[in-house]
């Protein structure tokens, strides 16, 4: 139980990354 929830959570702070990422980089394009 606790495996799983350290996976879990560990792949909704990737997840959050790559969106932070992903809205970084359009904002970044929008600025140019």
């Amino acid at each position: 139980m606790n495996k799983l929830g350290k996976e879990f959570y560990f792949s909704i702070i990737v997840l959050i990354i790559i969106i932070v990422l992903f809205i970084f980089n359009l904002l970044y394009i929008n600025w140019k």
